[in-house]
């Protein structure tokens, strides 16, 4: 990993045994995936629809565990467990602030992979 990064890409390079085709397949479909998961985040939350918020969670765990978020995982944990107990406002914004912040860097990790690996290809 490079300095600053959060994402671990290890195991989606061992997963494409050096297809970096099929590297980049697999990174562009978690951008995807990841941009429309911070919009929905956001709105999932806003309308305390704790059912939906807790499918999406499961939906993105997987791939928070490929890339080692250990950290990310935890605050999406403990928000969870907030918006449940029908924590205080500020809380739960602030919390909502930081995991989107997050996952938007994320984004940005997952694009400048995207664009390392399109390097190498071409």
């Amino acid at each position: 990993m490079k300095e600053g990064e959060v994402v671990d890409f290890s195991k989606y390079y061992e997963l494409a045994e050096d297809d970096y085709d099929f590297l980049l397949l697999l990174l562009n479909q978690t951008y995807l995936d990841y941009s429309n998961t911070v919009e929905r985040y956001q709105v999932l939350v806003n309308e305390r629809d704790l059912v939906n918020l807790t499918r999406l969670i499961h939906k993105i765990k997987p791939t928070l565990v490929m890339f080692e978020l250990v950290a990310l995982e935890a605050k999406i944990a403990h928000h969870k467990n907030v918006l449940l107990q029908n924590g205080h406002e500020d809380d739960i914004n602030t919390l909502t602030n930081q995991i989107v912040a997050d996952l938007e860097h994320v984004l940005v990790e997952i694009s400048e992979k995207c664009l390392e690996i399109k390097s190498i290809i071409v």
